[in-house]
């Protein structure tokens, strides 16, 4: 019977497993019977590749992206007592669910055909290693609310033998400057006490095109921040070099991978699924799992790389059917207007504008997030 595991990090930056295997007539994982309608019709038979590696056939991969993605979604919930549900504009139907998996796998084998399409389908070109890692290096992590840095020994046991954290909210401020954010990144970093020449693995939560060089591209900011010159441009290195001007480090290498995929690699340490997936669930959210490379035909004239490939789906730009007049608000009043509709839906960011919207008082933030919203509901 094929296994499966989700991993998935909260704003907390806690990680935890989904395990779920699958059978012809049963769904056996957390969120019940309704995971039985969406996977059950598209469940094909596992096959293996050349190398001996189990995939399956006929888009799985996408169907379980598009389970994971539904479920994600807090209306779930609406659909146990309909009898709740006159009143409610965010209740689903069974068929409108079915739509949105549809749009979405759709839209996922077009991200896969070619660039500059909604869901992106970034590949990421690290083949990781799932046993034999031994080493020493210096991590970096920069989300939508923290920036923190850690040196992570990794061995028989990973230990993580310092850290330092900061809020960096500060970057959403109107004028907040390139050399503002390496300033606030430098700050962090020194309070580390570093190992001499440590390459760096930076897990960066904004939208960006891998480099074969092991540096990464930004293509554009989210999560409410727009800092100029910095899209279009290598992410990994000219922070290296301002770290190594301002700091008494010395960086050599630096490999820039989304916070997604870093979730998706985590869950590498569970051998034994056929398939993995990585969820964020923060002041975003986004997710990622592996394709084979042939499945990518956009990459098919890149030379040197093949095999199972990790992808950075950037789901949150998804724009499904069936989304809320209280949603189109949120939308019209956001500073990216027709983008991340599927993250400005259900991400921490934007849950306190959905309440604000669909509750409209005056005394209300018009910036609430989901921590405002937490402390509301909790006093």
């Amino acid at each position: 019977m094929p296994k499966y595991l989700i991993y998935v990090t909260l704003a907390t930056f806690d990680l935890f497993e989904i395990p779920f295997s699958l059978n012809s007539s049963t769904v056996n994982y957390t969120f019940g019977n309704l995971g039985t309608w969406f996977i059950k019709p598209w469940l094909p038979a596992p096959k293996k590749n050349k190398s001996g590696c189990r995939w399956q056939s006929d888009g799985f991969y996408y169907q379980v992206v598009n389970i994971f993605l539904i479920l994600a979604n807090n209306t779930y919930a609406n659909q146990s007592s309909n009898k709740y549900n006159m009143n409610n504009q965010f209740a689903l139907s069974n068929q409108q669910l079915l739509d949105i998996a549809n749009n979405l796998r759709q839209k996922i084998e077009t991200g896969l055909q070619k660039d500059g399409t909604e869901i992106k389908c970034l590949p990421t070109y690290i083949h990781p290693k799932k046993d034999g890692i031994s080493g020493e290096a210096t991590v970096f992590d920069l989300g939508g609310t923290n920036f923190r840095a850690a040196v992570v020994s990794v061995g028989k046991e990973t230990k993580i033998t310092c850290l330092a954290e900061k809020d960096i909210t500060e970057m959403k401020n109107e004028g907040f400057s390139k050399e503002d954010l390496y300033q606030s990144q430098a700050e962090t970093i020194k309070q580390l006490s570093l190992p001499e020449n440590s390459p760096i693995g930076y897990c960066f939560s904004y939208p960006a095109k891998s480099l074969t060089n092991g540096d990464a591209e930004l293509i554009n900011w989210t999560k409410g921040v727009n800092i100029a010159g910095m899209t279009g441009n290598p992410i990994g290195v000219p922070l290296v070099e301002y770290l190594n001007r301002n700091t008494d480090s010395n960086f050599y290498k630096i490999a820039v991978v989304n916070d997604t995929i870093t979730s998706l690699f985590a869950g590498l340490k569970n051998p034994g699924y056929d398939a993995y997936i990585g969820l964020i669930v923060g002041t975003g959210t986004n997710m990622a799992t592996f394709f084979p490379s042939e499945y990518i035909p956009k990459i098919k004239d890149l030379k040197g790389w093949s095999g199972e490939t990790p992808v950075n789906l950037e789901s949150g730009n998804f724009n499904p059917p069936h989304l809320t007049p209280i949603d189109e608000i949120v939308d019209a009043n956001s500073d990216n207007k027709g983008f991340q509709r599927f993250e400005k839906a259900i991400s921490g960011m934007y849950l306190g504008r959905i309440f604000r919207a669909a509750f409209p008082n005056d005394s209300i933030d018009e910036e609430l997030d989901g921590a405002g919203l937490s402390r509301i509901m909790n006093n």
